[in-house]
């Protein structure tokens, strides 16, 4: 009985340090629109800069020079914002993102403007 309880023990320990580690992996935010948001700024600051990153986004819509929340209104102080549409130098070819994706942001000259161009990779 001894050996039972020193197993379930030993087993129990080894299984609070390897979830310790492993929710370090994992984002606790609802979703990264600000920080998405934040890598498009420091995009269009930087010209012929790129970020590969993977974000966490609520349903959304990029169009050329918008971004349109499809869920909830969440306000924000990066961008100009009415309502639930957001209007950043963005252009895509994406038309509906949600979930867990990654992103290639990089920034371009399109006439004569800084944009910064959103794909997935």
């Amino acid at each position: 009985m001894n050996t039972y309880i020193l197993l379930s023990v030993g087993f129990l320990a080894a299984l609070a340090i390897a979830s310790t580690y492993s929710f370090s992996l994992i984002k606790y935010s609802e979703d990264d629109l600000e920080e998405s948001l934040r890598d498009i700024k420091v995009c269009e600051m930087n010209p012929y800069s790129t970020i590969i990153k993977t974000y966490h986004l609520p349903p959304m819509s990029i169009q050329d020079g918008r971004i349109i929340l499809l869920r909830n209104v969440r306000w924000q102080i990066i961008y100009p914002q009415q309502n639930n549409t957001i209007y950043a130098p963005t252009t895509s070819s994406l038309t509906y993102i949600r979930g867990y994706v990654r992103l290639n942001l990089t920034s371009i000259y399109l006439n004569d403007h800084i944009v910064v161009l959103v794909s997935r990779v």
